[in-house]
């Protein structure tokens, strides 16, 4: 079925070819706001037209706006204006051997228009047939990346043709053949509006079918072009992805449907009907450039579809995460943070009171900002923000913030602001990362569906993270003190005793998290301790921090080595948190991490090499001053 799809795929495409050299007109200026605010069901729960919008333009184009153009934009372009959406330079292959193997030419931006991929996919169609019968494991980077290119034409094509069965394509010329259909001669016609006429249609299309060929008339000829662009778009069929027709039958529960599965099933009603007509319109309007009817029929169309979904969703919830959306609170966190951290350097460590009280400001501002997009995570997802690796990393990140200003408000001299900053901004940015590979706001699986063990274990333990990262910070600030300053004493004892509390928060944290887990885990599994690959991680980050402490209280380690140790907790925890994932083993499948192998080993051997120079400089410092 796929093979067969593809294969149109390219047969559609190529119409469009002669114009692939023309330059690119802009979509429409358009007011996208109600049309993305649309709910759809996608990936197992219902979201704003504007996240979709948002996943698929990051999964094709690498981001969620292309120059220019936003993600609803591109979207709605690629609902009612495809000969368009096919030239523009959306997927994004970067990997030489994979454009070598199909033959695009390299270019500097990586951007490709659907046109020329598919059309370079198509002479290897044998080579992908092969290679997905080959495990993954056996596939180089470029086969594995030529097999994903493939996927995306295909999902590409399938949003495309979503509301192909809506928009005026077809229509009947001749008078007479017009009347005997009962439709006005001339007008453009939807696949949707022709099935109102099909019995009419069919008994034409049998009659000329009947036919010898020398003896068709031009009405015969206009039935068989009609039948042919029929059963061209009935292949759309398979379009499923847009799922933004809300419940309407009983039968059916809570299940949305794509508008071709509600005409293929046979679940019309007069309320989808409706709907239909209505983004038939919109198709128009949009092609017409009519900002002011695109805008109308778009709010008509919003309401249209809360109304018939009365009941199914959570109408708060959709249209916060449009503003969420839309204020991208985290990025915003980050530059505060940054800021903060930029600000507190210009003014000097302590030196400028109202240079730190504006970094505190900054700090502030943008743990305001971190925690109203957790918040609204938790509202929309109606959960803990922790039951993934993205997730888990910008709670941690709020973490590490709120304990620095609680630290400043202790102290006021500009540490609690410095690590507050510094911890805020690296786990923002690498939060980053995670977040354009899909929708962060997924479903769970069903191991993790538990609100109260999110809510008590992994909220614990991830706070254990962020004490540990914080004690890792001190530890570099003691070190580098102690090589460059030694004889500030005063402020190394601070910093040591700061250090001592936050590894003993950290352990109680870390050692409570464990506990609750195990509970967990025999709740779940039916074992309190499986020696599972995150257990012994988890585990692992409660002995170093007992032993770091046990250590530090019977002398055997000063507190330079108590430092060194505590740098070291930041190697601990990374290896627990992301190393372990790696792996690919255990029963906790859902934190399985691949790419990242590389810069958890440039992250540890800097943390590894960092420790061993201070130590290596302040022995040999020692020893000369002996």
């Amino acid at each position: 079925m796929r093979f067969m799809a593809l294969i149109l795929l390219f047969l559609v495409a190529l119409p469009v070819t002669a114009r692939a050299q023309e330059p690119l007109a802009l979509p429409p200026v358009f007011d996208y706001e109600d049309f993305v605010r649309l709910p759809i069901l996608h990936e197992g729960r219902i979201k704003p037209l504007d996240t979709f919008a948002r996943v698929m333009l990051t999964g094709f184009y690498g981001k969620d706006s292309m120059p220019d153009i936003s993600a609803a934009a591109w979207l709605a372009e690629m609902l009612f204006n495809q000969s368009q959406a096919y030239q523009r330079p959306v997927f994004n292959i970067a990997n030489p051997d994979v454009l070598n193997a199909i033959g695009l030419t390299y270019r500097l931006h990586h951007r490709y228009s659907f046109v020329e991929v598919s059309q370079a996919l198509a002479p290897h169609i044998a080579m992908i047939r092969a290679l997905r019968t080959r495990d993954e494991k056996d596939l180089s980077v470029a086969q594995s990346q030529l097999l994903e290119l493939y996927a995306k034409t295909m999902w590409y094509f399938e949003i495309s043709r979503s509301l192909s069965l809506v928009l005026p394509k077809l229509s009947v010329d001749d008078p007479g053949l017009a009347e005997k259909m009962g439709i006005a001669p001339g007008a453009e016609l939807t696949y949707f509006e022709m099935m109102a006429h099909r019995p009419a249609f069919l008994e034409l299309a049998e009659k000329a079918v009947a036919k010898d060929p020398v003896d068709m008339t031009a009405a015969d000829e206009e039935i068989l072009r009609i039948g042919h662009g029929l059963q061209r778009l009935t292949q759309d069929q398979q379009s499923r992805i847009l799922r933004i027709v809300p419940p309407q039958w009983a039968e059916d529960g809570d299940e949305w449907f794509a508008p071709w599965a509600v005409l293929e099933s046979g679940k019309g009603s007069p309320e989808t009907a409706t709907f239909f007509g209505q983004l038939t319109a919109l198709a128009q309007a949009y092609l017409d450039r009519d900002s002011a009817e695109w805008g109308r029929l778009s709010k008509d169309i919003h309401e249209a579809s809360l109304a018939m979904a009365d009941g199914h969703i959570k109408k708060t919830a959709v249209a916060l995460e449009y503003g969420y959306n839309q204020l991208d609170l985290f990025r915003y966190s980050l530059m505060a943070y940054i800021a903060a951290l930029v600000t507190l350097m210009a003014g000097g460590l302590g030196l400028r009171r109202f240079m730190r009280r504006g970094a505190l400001v900054l700090l502030s501002g943008g743990a305001l900002m971190h925690l109203a997009g957790l918040c609204a995570r938790m509202y929309i997802m109606g959960r803990p923000p922790v039951a993934t690796l993205y997730e888990s990393i910008i709670f941690v990140g709020l973490v590490t913030v709120v304990f620095a200003l609680v630290l400043e408000w202790r102290q006021r001299r500009g540490l609690g602001i410095l690590i507050g900053a510094a911890t805020g901004s690296i786990l923002q940015f690498i939060g980053m990362k995670y977040a354009v590979d899909g929708d962060s706001m997924g479903m769970l699986v069903a191991v993790l569906d538990t609100n109260f063990w999110l809510a008590t274990h992994v909220v614990t333990i991830t706070i254990a993270y962020g004490c540990c990262l914080v004690a890792g910070l001190l530890g570099h600030l003691y070190l580098l003190v102690s090589v460059f300053h030694p004889g500030q004493s005063e402020r190394l004892n601070e910093l040591g005793r700061n250090m001592l509390g936050v590894v003993l928060v950290a352990l109680f944290f870390a050692t409570l998290g464990t506990i609750l887990g195990g509970i967990w885990a025999d709740q779940s599994w039916g074992r309190f301790w499986g020696w599972d690959p995150k257990e012994n991680g988890a585990m692992l980050i409660g002995l170093w921090l007992a032993w770091m402490l046990h250590a530090r209280l019977a002398g055997i380690l000063s507190s330079q080595g108590f430092a060194m140790a505590a740098v070291l907790t930041t190697v601990v925890v990374a290896l627990a948190w992301f190393g372990v994932n790696l792996l690919n083993v255990g029963l906790h499948s859902y934190g399985f991490t691949k790419g990242i192998a590389t810069n958890l080993g440039l992250f540890c051997g800097f943390e590894i090499l960092f420790v061993g120079l201070c130590a290596l400089y302040l022995k040999t410092r020692r020893e000369v001053a002996s």
